[in-house]
C-alpha cells in the first residue's frame, strides 16, 4: 500500500517559495524605505481626519465635521504604535475654490524627489 504524504499546512510551513508558499517581503521593503508616506485628500467633510485617526491610531488629525478643517498638509502624522506610516492630512476641496487643491498639488510635486523615506508614496482619495 502506498503511503500518503501529509498535507502541507500553509500556516505552520514556513518554507521558501519552492514549496508554493508566499513569503512576506515587508522586511526587504522596509530596508529600502523605512517610512511609507501617504497624503489623504478629498472634499470637505468626507472624513479624512477621522480616517487618519481611526485607521492609523493617530490623535493629532483634527476632525472639523462638515466644515473646512485646519489641517496643515506639511505636518507629519504618525501613530505611536507604528511609526512606519507617515500621514499628511490636507484641507478639503471646495467647489470653485482652488487654494487647497493647489496646495496639495505643490505638496505632491515637492515630494517626488529626495530621500526615499521623505518622498510621497501614495495618495488616498476619500469620498462619500
Amino acid at each position: 500500500m502506498k503511503q500518503q504524504k501529509p498535507e502541507a499546512d500553509p500556516v505552520r510551513d514556513r518554507g521558501g517559495p519552492s514549496n508554493g508558499n508566499l513569503q512576506p517581503t515587508t522586511d526587504k521593503i522596509l530596508q529600502i524605505c523605512p517610512r511609507f508616506r501617504i497624503l489623504v485628500i478629498g472634499k470637505t467633510g468626507v472624513g479624512k481626519s477621522t480616517l487618519i485617526n481611526r485607521a492609523f491610531g493617530v490623535t493629532a488629525a483634527v476632525s472639523a465635521h462638515y466644515r473646512p478643517g485646519e489641517a496643515n498638509i506639511e505636518t507629519e502624522l504618525t501613530s505611536p504604535e507604528n511609526t512606519l506610516f507617515v500621514l499628511h492630512d490636507s484641507k478639503g476641496f471646495e467647489p470653485g475654490e482652488d487654494t487647497n487643491y493647489e496646495a496639495a498639488k505643490r505638496f505632491i510635486l515637492s515630494r517626488r524627489s529626495g530621500a526615499l523615506k521623505d518622498r510621497l508614496h501614495a495618495v488616498w482619495y476619500v469620498s462619500f
